[in-house]
């Protein structure tokens, strides 16, 4: 059968064809390089599946290299230091402007050594624009093909193995999506003395399942990254192993690259074996990502978040039920999670979730989950960090589960729930958080629907209930029911009664025992609400060494066993004071607002003020003579004058005399006067 893509569509078409039937030889000897694209073209072309059998096939894969020149012609025409083998599938990447479609998966006809071209018409595409460069190695690009292996090989898997530099198999480009491009039971192995940069290169893909694959190296290949995605979408691994034979630093095993389009969203790993790597999952973008029953060993890092160099964002990211395990002799040290963050570039680290994990860190560790942030403010508020630990065993933490620097100068939040951590005597409970850290702590912290935590516990010991949304807030209703609320219920919580206590001091039970100790020590607030027994009913009662000193029943403020009082034995009142029946002060009573040494007295409006006394205008009554008044009312002192000479009988001549004569007062007590000279009169007073 032809070898090229442009099969027409046969009776056989869906079957799994062999690459075999395009002299692919899978010798390890012959390059197999042209042949596996022959077979991958044509899976593309009539969406049908291509097997391939046991063996060793080698494929010689280049680096990028830059393109000098092109012409604009109906099919481009580069000029380059070295043109690729004719035929070579060509990955073209770097273009820009009206040349931006010309990025993309090719293959290439050769012209001479150091021309080649591509089959798209440039005509009027113009001048070059960007900084074109050309791969060589194996892709896939377009949706629906695949390229399996027999399942149950064992180590009789099929295997390609890359010999060279540059990327081994590329899935789709940034032009064209690419749907449900089939890999499965297949290994990549980087030859020995290859250089790879990504095994596996995924972008711009999505819907799709891959069961089976496994990665590796011999000798002294490498490779930078195992699995590399970016804008990937909707994709699950199954069974998926990256495990070079010794430890290779500065290797990574799978990559969430930087978002070009629209970033990494769903993808789920399901029972990954990883190991022997600087770090097992290097992410810079994933946005609702799970891997699940993984086990990791002998990495540097389980998880690394390094945004120094872009932007990160990482949300609703969950290992749960697996294992991390740091024995082996290549990694110098380990971590499970190690965040780093630069000042000038966003982290976005939302819900970052490790669920029923064990980690087993040989040798010790002090902190195995290292968060390092920036030591200024740039990143805020638009960064932010929230850890979730729930349900894992640690054996061999040092110090702590975590360390955070500089943790105030973003959002970090820390929440932990029922997790074992010891140290290398499986011994000593080490704590959750550094005592150096003031990130924001919450130990089994609920959350809300929005996901944001209730109360938090601070390193310090304080539990801290966020009660607002901001200090610009008004007062709630007197029905409000939520954030800030702490509300002690009866048995069916949505009832309106219910009792709540706030003690301090007095201590606890101590086990075996369940006796109470003695309040003597201790301050109480007490709360009730509706309720049948008079004495509860709607109160508040504060209590002192478990006596109750005053309460708050039915709006009044009733005073039980202490009088009411400042610290300096005043009591200020800002407003007005009603005081209903009989009541009793004792002391001194001082009324700031009036004057000293003035008498009181009630104005108009019954407000107490100090003044003179207004004789003309404000004395009413009669005196009596026995406080030294004169037993009658009078109006002015005429008449008075007037009544006391009609009780004498005096003449209205002699009101001169009688002044002189009641000054002149014998001790007889009589007065003697007359209306005229030598007529006198004589009265007894």
């Amino acid at each position: 059968m032809t070898t090229q893509a442009s099969q027409t569509p046969s009776d056989f078409m869906g079957d799994h064809l062999s690459v075999r039937m395009v002299q692919a030889r899978g010798d390890d000897s012959a390059d197999d390089l042209i042949p596996l694209q022959d077979a991958l073209d044509y899976a593309c072309a009539n969406r049908t599946g291509m097997l391939v059998p046991p063996g060793v096939y080698k494929a010689t894969c280049a680096a990028a290299a830059a393109i000098s020149s092109a012409t604009n012609a109906s099919a481009a025409i580069f000029t380059v230091a070295s043109a690729p083998a004719d035929r070579s599938p060509v990955i073209i990447t770097g273009f820009t402007g009206s040349w931006l479609s010309a990025n993309g998966l090719y293959r290439a006809t050769r012209i001479s050594a150091t021309t080649f071209s591509i089959p798209i018409n440039s005509s009027g595409f113009g001048a070059v624009a960007g900084s074109p460069k050309f791969a060589v190695g194996l892709y896939i690009k377009t949706g629906n093909p695949g390229i399996y292996g027999q399942v149950g090989l064992g180590s009789a898997q099929p295997a390609i193995k890359f010999y060279g530099s540059g990327d081994g198999l590329t899935i789709g480009d940034s032009v064209t999506r690419v749907f449900a491009a089939q890999v499965q039971n297949i290994g990549f192995v980087a030859a020995n003395g290859a250089t790879m940069r990504y095994m596996i290169n995924v972008q711009n893909m999505s819907e799709v399942v891959w069961p089976g694959i496994a990665i590796s190296a011999t000798g002294t290949g490498t490779f930078q990254a195992g699995l590399r995605l970016s804008d990937a979408d909707g994709i699950a691994f199954h069974r998926l192993t990256i495990f070079p034979p010794s430890y290779a630093a500065g290797s990574v095993g799978v990559l969430f690259d930087d978002a070009v389009l629209y970033g990494n969203l769903t993808i789920s790993f399901i029972a990954p074996v990883i190991g022997n790597l600087e770090a097992a999952y290097d992410i810079r973008n994933l946005q609702t990502g799970s891997v699940y029953a993984f086990y990791t060993e002998n990495c540097k890092y389980g998880v690394r978040v390094d945004n120094t160099s872009h932007n990160s964002v990482l949300q609703k990211v969950t290992f749960h039920s697996g294992e991390f395990n740091t024995s082996g002799t290549g990694a110098p040290s380990h971590a499970v999670l190690s965040v780093t963050s630069a000042a000038a570039k966003t982290l976005e680290m939302e819900h970052l979730r490790f669920d029923d994990c064990r980690i087993f860190l040989s040798g010790g560790v002090s902190y195995p989950f290292q968060i390092n942030l920036a030591s200024t403010t740039a990143q805020y508020p638009t960064s932010r960090i929230s850890l979730h630990v729930t349900n894992c065993a640690f054996f061999g933490v040092l110090n702590a589960i975590v360390d955070v620097v500089n943790p105030d100068n973003i959002t970090c939040n820390l929440y932990f729930e029922n997790n074992y951590a010891y140290d290398n005597t499986a011994v000593i409970r080490t704590p959750d958080v550094s005592t150096t850290t003031l990130a924001k702590v919450f130990d089994a912290t609920p959350v809300d629907g929005d996901g944001n935590p209730l109360y938090r516990i601070d390193p310090t010991g304080a539990v801290n209930l966020y009660g607002s949304t901001g200090n610009t807030m008004v007062r709630p209703g007197a029905n409000y029911y939520g954030r800030g609320v702490i509300a002690g219920t009866s048995i069916f919580p949505y009832n309106a009664d219910g009792y709540f206590k706030l003690v301090a001091g007095g201590g606890i039970p101590v086990p075996p025992s369940t006796s109470i100790p003695s309040p003597s020590s201790s301050v109480s607030v007490e709360l009730c609400g509706f309720n049948t027994n008079a004495d509860m009913d709607r109160t508040i009662v504060f209590c002192i060494a478990g006596t109750e000193i005053f309460r708050i029943d039915g709006g009044k403020v009733l005073l039980s066993n202490a009088p009411l009082k400042g610290a300096s034995g005043t009591v200020t009142i800002d407003s007005g004071l009603s005081v209903t029946g009989s009541q009793l002060l004792s002391g001194n009573l001082q009324v700031l607002g009036l004057t000293a040494s003035l008498p009181t007295k009630t104005n108009a409006s019954k407000v107490l003020v100090s003044g003179a006394i207004d004789l003309a205008a404000e004395v009413t009554g009669q005196l009596a003579t026995s406080n030294g008044g004169t037993g009658a009312n009078y109006a002015n002192f005429a008449a008075l004058v007037a009544a006391v000479k009609a009780a004498l009988g005096l003449g209205i001549g002699d009101i001169s005399g009688l002044t002189a004569a009641l000054a002149a007062k014998a001790a007889t007590g009589t007065v003697t006067s007359g209306p005229s000279a030598g007529a006198a009169h004589t009265h007894t007073i």
